[in-house]
């Protein structure tokens, strides 16, 4: 089940992320790259609003896998999710009324606005509000299907949504208006099926309660506030660190350098589509291992899964790092995006390496409820990173911005395992870094990077040479790891177009929103 449930996510996330970077040049096209910036900036206030969750989406993920793996605790589950509803319920009104009342100040105070009209950006504002409002639920219901094992309906759920998303809104403004109003709209309405259909397969995932489901019951989340406080903390530090770079972006420089840069970060974000589905299926395996005490069946899946991730991390950074040019250009279809973005990009994917890299120790500190870890690390890195990102992106412009990624990252992979594994894991760590990451950094580096140096030496101008080989070195790198790691076997394997669950998400026969 775990595999396949990592195949779901894999396949879901994949989809609509490719979906949604296919159609960006779309997007700038009719929009413009300073709207284009301006979706980005919002896209940044919608991660630190992502605070007020305080981590409980992921606690409802962590409890509901607790509680269906603990004999006589799976009847509370409903009472649980019914009670975090309420709080979200209350939260997705301080997000409209808090969007309603700052609109005007930051459409005239914040952002350097060259062609849009002020009036304009602050109605986008009230929209993007209310849009973020509607779907505050769903990270509540991800979760409780996450701690379910419920992936296939969750992601199948989520092709859907994205396609009609991503879809109707370009329809819109290719052919009813090409106004970023208009984009925006569509998706407010797509927002309110997403939450319904969200909300209904969740509730479908729960079994029958042992207590009251249809009202506020504080005691059901008495137990957890601990945990979820202080991931809620760690969740605002990392936040606030992670989206400072377009925040002073859109400050010290302009709406256009947004545009250009968020082109980059959607190019390396991409990467998140191939990972975070391998992370989200086994959070809750590895929570239910630490939670019954099954260390060696724990240290298994967390050095299985760590080395999947580095292989697909490694394959798609490596190529970015030597070619965000000519990935870019043939993305959007635009030189000047390709030039004004391709250096900032080159190194945003280095640091997305390394990052990537982190996700499975960091959802194994989740699951042995370390939180404090990632809390004094991002603490310690706000503090040290936000001034000097300050002064690169005020003295480098963009690519300043992505040296202080560079930098935080790189210490990041040195530094915490060193402390993370004192108290989880304890004899894993080396056999982590020297067989789980670093074979991946070095291979993924030595291939792209010989074949970048060979285009140059040649100077292969034809299109059609260069993909070549560039696919030479991704195919070298997969049949290197695949004759080196069983894991990255059957990884692959699973992976096969034979697999009948990759047949279903894909499409082959009907959709179906229930796991038979």
């Amino acid at each position: 089940m775990l595999k396949y449930n990592a195949i779901a996510n894999f396949v879901g996330r994949s989809w609509a992320g490719l979906l949604g970077l296919a159609l960006v040049p779309i997007q700038i096209h009719y929009l413009g790259i300073e709207a284009y910036g301006l979706l980005g900036f919002f896209a940044s206030l919608q991660a630190i609003v992502a605070l007020l969750d305080i981590g409980l989406s992921t606690t409802a993920n962590r409890e509901i896998a607790i509680r269906l793996n603990t004999p006589n605790r799976a009847g509370e589950c409903r009472g649980l999710v019914r009670t975090l509803e309420i709080f979200y319920g209350a939260e997705a009104l301080v997000i409209v009324v808090t969007f309603l009342v700052g609109a005007g100040r930051l459409s005239t105070d914040w952002l350097n606005v060259q062609n849009l009209q002020s009036n304009d950006v602050r109605i986008v504002a009230v929209i993007y509000g209310i849009t973020i409002a509607l779907r505050w639920p769903i990270s509540l219901y991800m979760g409780v299907l996450q701690g379910a094992e419920k992936q296939i309906d969750a992601n199948v759920a989520n092709v859907v949504v994205a396609t009609v998303r991503n879809l109707g809104a370009i329809g819109i403004i290719a052919l009813v208006s090409p106004t970023i109003i208009a984009f925006l709209i569509t998706h407010v309405i797509v927002a309110v099926f997403e939450v319904v259909l969200m909300a209904t397969l969740a509730w479908r995932a729960l079994p029958a309660a042992t207590g009251p489901t249809g009202i506020f019951n504080i005691q059901s989340i008495r137990s957890l506030w601990r945990f979820s406080a202080s991931l809620g903390v760690n969740s605002f530090v990392a936040a606030l660190l992670k989206q400072s770079d377009r925040i002073l972006i859109g400050k010290l420089l302009t709406l256009v350098d947004v545009g250009y840069y968020s082109a980059a970060t959607t190019i390396y974000a991409g990467l998140s589509l191939f990972t975070l589905p391998v992370v989200s299926a086994v959070f809750p395996r590895l929570t239910a291992l630490f939670a019954n005490g099954n260390d060696e069946e724990l240290a298994i899946l967390f050095h299985k899964t760590a080395q999947v991730v580095s292989f697909i991390s490694a394959l798609v950074t490596g190529m970015l790092i030597f070619f965000s040019y000519d990935v870019l250009l043939t993305w959007t279809r635009s030189e000047d995006v390709a030039a004004h973005a391709a250096r900032v990009c080159s190194m945003l994917a280095l640091a997305s390496m390394f990052n990537s890299m982190m996700q499975i120790p960091f959802a194994l500190q989740l699951a042995a409820g370390i939180t404090w870890i990632a809390l004094l690390n991002n603490t310690i890195s706000v503090i040290a990173l936000l001034p000097l990102m300050y002064v690169l992106i005020s003295e480098f412009g963009m690519a300043g911005a992505g040296m202080g990624w560079v930098l935080f990252n790189i210490v990041y992979y040195l530094l915490i395992p060193h402390v993370a594994h004192r108290y989880v894991l304890q004899r894993e760590k080396w056999r982590w870094i020297l067989a789980d990451t670093l074979p991946f950094i070095i291979v993924s580096c030595v291939l792209f990077g010989t074949a970048y140096f060979t285009v140059q030496a040649l100077r292969i101008q034809h299109s059609l040479s260069a993909v070549g080989i560039i696919a030479l070195a991704g195919i070298v790198y997969i049949l290197v790891f695949i004759a080196m790691y069983p894991s990255i076997r059957s990884f692959m394997f699973d992976l096969s177009l034979r697999n009948p669950l990759f047949q279903r998400l894909i499409g082959c026969g009907q959709f179906h929103l229930t796991q038979k």
